[in-house]
This record gives structure tokens, sequence and C-alpha cells, in this order.
């Protein structure tokens, strides 16, 4: 073998052994590279959740107290009166006590349908008119009705002048 072809064989070694050099370090750092770009996000997202966690155990105290005063509170307004139960002899009233609760709210009464249901309760469904801004009022009112057990439904519709309201009322009786 001459010097000249040991030469060549040993620069095409070393080129071949740098191409493959090159080649093993692009593909490590293509593929560490997404990796660390992913590690450096995730830190970020940590730092981020560390600041929120430390932010929340900053104001938990203010919450608890918060939440504490708001519990203790009643609204004067929204108090309801012990619950009794509507004499049958009077079930027959229960019409004239919407009117005027409604003739009281600037409201018009516009159709009252009882509905039998259970032995203690009776369904009322009750239709009335007006301004929207009066039914807070007729509800408070409606709400203060001692022998009222609840509103299982309300409707509200846009008629022409006003609105209408629809109640399905909860009436406890004897």
């Amino acid at each position: 073998m001459s010097m000249a072809r040991i030469k060549q064989a040993n620069r095409r070694t070393i080129l071949f052994g740098g191409l493959c050099l090159v080649t093993v370090l692009a593909g490590t750092f293509g593929l560490l590279y997404p990796q660390y770009q992913t590690a450096i996000a995730q830190n970020e997202r940590l730092e981020l959740l560390g600041l929120q966690i430390r932010e929340q155990q900053a104001l938990a105290p203010l919450f608890t107290e918060l939440a504490r005063r708001a519990q203790n509170k009643t609204p004067r307004e929204l108090q309801t009166p012990p619950l009794e139960k509507l004499k049958r002899q009077a079930t027959g009233d229960i019409a004239a006590v919407c009117r005027d609760i409604a003739s009281s709210c600037d409201v018009a009464l516009k159709n009252v349908r009882p509905e039998i249901g259970a032995t203690n309760t009776m369904m009322l469904e009750v239709v009335f008119r007006g301004d929207f801004f009066h039914f807070r009022d007729l509800l408070l009112r409606l709400g203060n009705l001692p022998y009222l057990h609840g509103i299982e439904k309300i409707s509200v519709a846009s008629i022409q002048g006003g609105r209408e309201i629809k109640l399905k009322l909860k009436i406890a009786h004897d």
C-alpha cells in the first residue's frame, strides 16, 4: 500500500468520523432541545401556580372572615313568617288575598287557578300583569303569606304594555 493511499484513507476516516460526530451531536441536540423547552415551560407554570397558591394563602383568612360575616347577617326584608296551614274554609278567599296583594303592588291579577294535589298541599297557578319593577314587591308580599310553602315555578313573558308573570304557588292547607 502506498503512502498516498494511507494518507487518503486516514483523511477519509477522519472526515467520516467527523461527519458521524456532527450527526450524533445534531441528533442529540434535536432530541434534547424540545425537552429543554418543555422543561422551561413547566417551570414557568410551576412558578405561576406557586404564586397563585401564595396569593390564596394570603387571602384565605380574609375569605373565611367574610364568609363568617355573611352567614351571620340575615336580610330583614326576606324574613319568612312561620309556616301555618290555610284552613279549608279560607281556601276560597285565596283569590281575594292575591287580588289585594296585587292591587297594593300596582299589578293586575289576571287569573287564579287552583290545582288540588297531595293531601296537605294545594298548587295555585296565579297570573299577574303589570310593570316589571312592581313584581319585586309582589313577590316579597306573597312570601310573607304564612301558608305559602314555596314558589314552584316563575315565568315572565313580555306583553303589550308591560309584563306577565305566572307563578305556581305551593299552599299548605289542612
